[in-house]
């Protein structure tokens, strides 16, 4: 194969594969999402002396958590009030809310408000809001007993659910601002470099055609991998909101 076509296709593919990532992530929609982390506070084993009792607020508990559950609209299109069919609401089966939950909101513009009940052996927190631009949203903390497993119901206009992204680990934005952009420089240094060594100093007229083929096929890869490492990064790191890091 003629190494300048080869060369030309793989920029191609490499071109495509950024220009639909792009036009992905910038299409018009509404992308409500949601994640919590939830972390032992205080607990009763059965090594604990029978005299040793727990109580939190005069209740008696076997054990303590701290749950933080982040809603927030990853999409570019404005979810407003009227938008919500079905209120969303976090469901924590085989646990009950021990005080009223904490609500850290991004702005208090958008009017985020919670509303919580318990009644046998789950409980609820109802979440309000008058809308939500791109990225808005909030945490909400809440003190309970049971490990319980959270989830989250409701339903938004023109969404499919509520998407949950797994794990809530707040982000850090500076690290991972400065760490991509090392990620992305280093990637394209690299592939002007390897363009450079290809085609002048030590490429097309010094090396046999199958040595070339591989040659550019090893660089191309490295550059790929390196530039998958980087938008992957961002995917899983920027997958929350840089004020979601106040409730880390």
């Amino acid at each position: 194969m003629n190494p300048e076509l080869l060369t030309t296709i793989i920029l191609a593919i490499v071109g495509w594969v950024i220009a639909g990532f792009l036009a992905l992530k910038f299409v018009k929609k509404r992308k409500p999402v949601w994640a919590y982390r939830t972390i032992p506070i205080l607990g009763i084993h059965s090594k604990t002396p029978p005299e040793l009792k727990l109580f939190f607020n005069d209740k008696a508990v076997d054990d303590v958590y701290r749950t933080l559950v982040i809603f927030f609209n990853a999409g570019n299109q404005t979810i407003e009030a009227s938008d919500v069919r079905k209120q969303v609401t976090l469901v924590f089966d085989n646990a009950k809310i021990l005080c009223e939950p904490k609500l850290n909101a991004n702005d208090t513009a958008i009017e985020f408000s919670t509303e919580w009940s318990t009644s046998g052996e789950y409980s609820e927190v109802r979440l309000n809001f008058k809308c939500l631009d791109h990225n808005d949203g909030a945490v909400i903390e809440v003190i309970h007993d049971g490990k319980s497993k959270v989830s989250c119901d409701g339903r938004i206009k023109e969404t499919r659910e509520i998407a949950f992204l797994g794990d809530f680990t707040p982000s850090f934005p500076k690290q991972f601002q400065y760490g991509l952009i090392v990620n992305f420089v280093a990637a394209f240094l690299f592939l002007g470099m390897s363009l450079l060594w290809l085609f002048t100093v030590g490429g097309i007229k010094r090396m046999p055609e199958p040595s070339y083929l591989l040659g550019t096929v090893l660089f191309f890869g490295i550059f790929g991998y390196m530039l998958w490492a980087s938008i992957r990064a961002l995917l899983r790191r920027g997958r929350f909101p840089t004020w979601s890091a106040i409730s880390k």
